[in-house]
């Protein structure tokens, strides 16, 4: 994710637009969004869905922040090196706050799985949906953490890793079976055709 798109910058957004939402929230329900194949709505429509508020009229300045946001996410969920960067507080802000943030921002990814429409998880391999119930497992958690600074960080970290490769696996498995009913639909048509 490029350096314009942080958490911060989510933060400071969103209150410009005075939406009271978690930016961790906020970005993993674009992420899961888009992972589910709801990138081809307009920046209005995915923002005024995560933000449950479908009649939101933005100045002209913030839909074109919000597109350019939406679509530098896509691309980097399309790449399969994992440069996904999920938007949560950085390692300035307290373990407790960042772990927080975590668990927000994997209720919101599921949450943006069901704004697409997506409900086929049962064509996902079995390695996908066992990633969606730890996603939705992490998202319901109530962080308590222990006084093992170092134990608590390096969890976080890999908690952190799991989601993000996590999301890559669920973004690809659903756009190829996306793109294989494309193809399918296409055959059909051209069968079709042929048949007349």
């Amino acid at each position: 994710m490029s350096d314009t798109y942080t958490y911060e910058w989510l933060e400071n957004l969103l209150d410009d637009l005075g939406i009271k939402e978690s930016p961790a929230r906020v970005h993993g329900s674009l992420v899961g969004f888009l992972c589910a194949g709801g990138g081809n709505d307009s920046s209005t429509h995915w923002f005024g869905r995560v933000v449950d508020d479908d009649d939101l009229e933005l100045p002209e300045e913030n839909v074109t922040e919000l597109d350019d946001f939406a679509r530098a996410t896509a691309r980097m969920l399309a790449l399969d090196d994992l440069r996904l960067t999920l938007l949560l507080p950085d390692s300035d802000d307290s373990l407790q706050n960042q772990a927080e943030a975590l668990t927000e921002w994997c209720g919101g990814f599921l949450g943006g799985i069901g704004l697409s429409g997506f409900t086929d998880s049962k064509k996902l391999s079995a390695d996908a949906r066992e990633a969606l119930k730890d996603l939705a497992r992490i998202a319901k958690t109530d962080v308590q953490l222990d006084s093992d600074h170092d134990g608590n960080e390096n969890a976080l970290m890999e908690l952190y890793e799991y989601a993000k490769v996590s999301a890559a696996l669920i973004f690809q498995e659903i756009e190829h079976q996306q793109r294989n009913a494309k193809i399918d639909a296409a055959k059909k048509r051209a069968e079709h055709r042929t048949l007349q």
